[in-house]
C-alpha cells in the first residue's frame, strides 16, 4: 500500500514539475520579446507612480479635512472617500479572552461598543484611509 502512495505522490510531483518547467520556458520566451520586456518595465513604473499619488492624494485630504471627491457624490469617474475605523493598539494585559494568535479585533470591538470603553491592554485608535470607487472601464460603458 505504502508503495502505491509513493508512486502516486511522486506522479503528482512530476505532473507539479512538468508545470513549472512549462512556466519557465513561456516566461523565457516571452523575455526574449523586446517589446514585452518594455511592457512590463513601463507597468512597474505606472503602477509605482499610481500607488505614490494615491498615497499623496489620501495624505492631502487628510491633511485637509475633505472628506469625498466629488463632494456631492460618484461624479464621471467615480468617488473616493476618507473612511475613518477605530482600530486597537493592545498590550500584554488584553485578557485571553481577547486574543486568538492575534489580538480578536473583532471582540474587542463589540466589547468597545456595547460598554463605551476597550478592555484593559487595548487602546482605541482612529485610523484613516482612502476608499477608492473609480469607473475605470471604457467611456461609452
Amino acid at each position: 500500500m505504502a508503495d502505491d502512495a509513493k508512486k502516486t505522490v511522486e506522479g503528482e510531483v512530476l505532473e507539479v514539475v512538468a508545470l513549472e518547467r512549462s512556466l519557465i520556458e513561456m516566461t523565457d520566451k516571452a523575455m526574449s520579446n523586446p517589446q514585452f520586456r518594455q511592457f512590463l518595465e513601463a507597468q512597474r513604473e505606472t503602477q509605482a507612480k499610481i500607488a505614490a499619488f494615491w498615497k499623496h492624494i489620501e495624505g492631502l485630504m487628510i491633511e485637509n479635512n475633505v472628506k469625498r471627491i466629488p463632494a456631492d457624490g460618484a461624479g464621471e469617474w467615480g468617488s473616493i472617500v476618507i473612511t475613518e475605523r477605530t482600530d486597537f493598539e493592545t498590550t500584554d494585559e488584553l485578557p485571553r479572552g481577547y486574543k486568538k494568535l492575534v489580538p480578536d479585533r473583532t471582540k474587542i470591538a463589540n466589547h468597545f461598543k456595547l460598554g463605551g470603553k476597550p478592555p484593559k491592554g487595548a487602546t482605541p485608535v482612529m485610523k484613516k484611509f482612502l476608499t477608492k470607487n473609480l469607473k475605470l472601464g471604457n467611456k461609452d460603458d
